[in-house]
């Protein structure tokens, strides 16, 4: 029978031998202990497996203890992981979690005594390929941001043109302005956004005029309120309700008359501006998604399905109209919408149906449904939004309610 000591490996760190005093480790899960008011007991919950961790109280002895002295120091301080050589556990890939320090004497000459701390490490995984598609959301928007600009500033005019165009264009300006507002008022946004945004609406009504003279610059005003929707909104879903409601801007309006070539300039003026508007909604529609978190998977497909018809109605409109560049832009940002929705909402929850039997709080609800203290409010604040829930107190029985399936 082999004795104990015979067991023991040679002990190092980076190449550098030392000898070995004493050693202690700390082994075992994380465990998360939640306490209950009016309960004699507590429900613990698994957090998975602790690191693990190394104190060794070592020591380098010998007429030439200070060559290995200077060795353990540059191996101490020399960045990331390295192999410890551990007497009792063996190799451990580990890093140095505190400062060691070392001390000598004159009393005990001849040894340098330290006391090292480690954590194990495990082998470092190889890099996983990925697609970034929200990056890719981002560069097709600015693309259609792009070609918006580069299609109005290149179509549309007023200059040299009898007072009908002139007046026609500060009109549809001007309506537009007004929809801004309409679709901005139920944001309820603040500070310096908010006073950014009023000021370019500002801008937009002193100066219709002079605006509507200069495309690019009518371009660049208009591109600025549509982008600061974004920016004034409390949350992304916020953001896109306003957006949709610029996806169709003009649609009401009637159809000019083409009979004369005047009126021919008036409707491609007008085609011109409800084509950017329609086109940058569009943009900052999908940087808006991008943007968004999703409870659950069928949230997700909810909002990806939806903009994802809206798109292609509007990248068959500027199809129909002779507008390749346009078309092929819209379709680029619808595809890059539905890949990152679609990678960032395949490994989130599903939604279920549940009737509650009884009328009760939605907080004790959740906590029947998920068990989940962490998240109990979370869970009770989605049952009320999910489902419309008139008193957060009083969850009816005996209505079906839709519930993420998390568990």
């Amino acid at each position: 029978m082999a004795y104990w000591r015979d067991n023991l490996r040679p002990a190092s760190f980076r190449g550098v031998a030392f000898e070995v005093e004493g050693s202690s480790g700390e082994f075992g899960r994380k465990v998360a202990v939640h306490d209950f008011p009016l309960r004699d007991s507590a429900s613990t919950e698994d957090m998975g497996q602790a690191a693990r961790t190394f104190s060794i109280d070592g020591f380098i002895i010998g007429p030439d203890y200070m060559t290995g002295r200077d060795a353990m120091v540059a191996a101490l301080e020399t960045p990331g992981p390295g192999i410890l050589i551990h007497p009792w556990y063996g190799q451990r890939r580990v890093t140095l979690t505190a400062p060691a320090q070392l001390s000598e004497s004159t009393r005990e000459g001849g040894i340098c005594r330290f006391t090292l701390d480690f954590v194990e490490e495990p082998e470092t995984a190889k890099p996983v390929q990925f697609t970034d598609t929200t990056a890719a959301v981002s560069e097709t928007a600015a693309d259609l941001h792009a070609q918006a600009t580069t299609s109005l500033t290149e179509t549309f005019s007023v200059l040299d043109q009898l007072d009908i165009v002139l007046d026609d264009a500060k009109a549809l300006v001007s309506d537009l302005s007004e929809q801004f507002d309409d679709l901005t008022a139920p944001l309820k946004a603040q500070g310096a956004a908010l006073d950014s945004f009023i000021a370019k609406g500002l801008a937009l009504r002193s100066d219709i005029v002079g605006l509507v003279t200069k495309p690019v610059l009518l371009a660049a005003q208009l591109s600025g309120m549509i982008r600061g929707i974004r920016t004034i909104a409390a949350t992304p879903a916020d953001a896109l309700t306003a957006l949709k409601g610029l996806l169709r801007f003009g649609e009401t309006y009637r159809q000019v008359s083409v009979t004369t070539p005047t009126r021919q300039v008036q409707a491609d003026n007008r085609q011109a501006l409800f084509d950017f508007v329609r086109q940058s909604a569009a943009a900052e529609s999908v940087l808006a998604i991008a943007d968004m978190d999703f409870a659950a998977y069928d949230d997700a497909v909810a909002v990806r399905d939806d903009m994802a018809d809206r798109l292609d109605n509007l990248a068959l409109a500027a199809a129909d109209g002779g507008n390749d560049v346009a078309y092929r832009a819209i379709a680029d940002a619808r595809l890059s919408m539905i890949q990152d929705v679609t990678a960032r909402g395949g490994d989130l929850a599903r939604l279920r149906s549940f009737v509650p039997l009884v009328t009760v709080p939605a907080l004790v609800l959740a906590y029947r449904l998920y068990d989940d203290v962490s998240r109990i409010e979370e869970h009770a604040e989605d049952i009320i939004a999910r489902n419309r829930i008139t008193h957060p107190g009083f969850v009816p029985a005996g209505v079906t309610l839709e519930v993420v399936n998390d568990v």
